[in-house]
């Protein structure tokens, strides 16, 4: 969320202010999935990790399909509401089942256990987390999360994104030149991880140097900085474009070209928040077209 709307405060044992009183975060992340003992039944996985984190659990079932697990989740619910808790079950990087769906060590079964689970329960929720939309990770995702309601995280307001590079904390000083932080909204498109990026590697270059006040050549080196550290992460956002986009995005990067007519393909990246058209197409966050331009061959 920006920097406008209510943070969520974690006390420290697992439980979120800003979800509402008592209700209590289980987080797992499907980054390794493939080395997990559990990636052939991530619903055991979530059942353990909930009798863990609430207390006095009713005992668990013998590992097996997800339908006796959904049973077990459905007599935790009286204890929750006996309590007036609920639980998030926060899942980072879920595409990674579908990485186990394609190369068959797991299979669909915990979207059907996902979306049964939302049909049933009223105090567990779930929240998948992703890097990419729904309809890119297939019909079986499609087709079982129906119900899903969806979010997408994208570039913050200019005032969002302004409040979040002068205060990220109370009593944030003034660090930047004048027009340093312009330099960084404009480079970042007010994208949050990048700018954020940014402005870490700023913070760190001024703290090695004890000093409280950057330059220009400060600003761009910490742009530069963010820019190598995060280009795997500029990989990854290529690698999720179909070849057609490709083509588009190293068209737009190049700077050789107006184009004022989309096809579907650039319509997606459109609609995705790749490009922008003002005036003319161009690829949005002007760090991807950097990145663009020097690993990706161009048309």
């Amino acid at each position: 969320g920006t920097a406008s709307q209510e943070r969520e405060q974690d006390d420290g044992r697992g439980k979120a202010q800003g979800l509402g009183g008592g209700t209590r975060i289980v987080r797992m992340d499907f980054g390794n999935l493939e080395g997990s003992p559990h990636r052939s039944s991530p619903h055991r996985w979530v059942l353990e990790l909930l009798a863990k984190a609430v207390q006095g659990a009713p005992s668990l079932p013998e590992p097996g399909p997800w339908l006796p697990t959904l049973e077990w989740l459905a007599k935790l619910e009286p204890l929750l509401e006996e309590r007036n808790q609920r639980c998030l079950v926060a899942i980072d990087e879920v595409e990674n089942l579908q990485d186990g769906i394609a190369r068959g060590w797991s299979d669909p079964g915990f979207l059907r256990f996902v979306r049964a689970a939302g049909d049933k329960l009223r105090r567990i929720r779930f929240l998948l987390v992703s890097a990419h939309p729904l309809e890119r990770l297939g019909h079986d995702w499609t087709d079982r999360l129906i119900s899903a309601v969806p979010y997408t995280l994208t570039y913050l307001e200019e005032d969002a994104a302004r409040e979040l590079v002068t205060r990220p904390c109370d009593e944030f000083p003034d660090i930047y030149p004048e027009g340093g932080v312009q330099r960084i909204l404009a480079e970042t498109r007010c994208q949050p991880h990048f700018t954020q990026a940014v402005c870490d590697a700023l913070v760190r270059r001024l703290n090695a140097d004890k000093r409280i006040t950057s330059t220009n050549v400060d600003i761009e080196r910490a742009i530069d900085s963010a820019y190598n550290a995060q280009s795997h992460v500029l990989q990854e956002l290529w690698q999720m474009q179909t070849a057609d986009e490709q083509a588009w995005l190293r068209r737009l990067a190049s700077n050789k070209e107006k184009v004022t007519e989309p096809d579907s393909a650039l319509v997606s990246l459109e609609r995705y928040g790749y490009v922008e058209l003002r005036g003319e197409y161009g690829v949005a966050m002007p760090l991807f077209a950097r990145w663009i331009r020097q690993y990706q061959r161009l048309a």
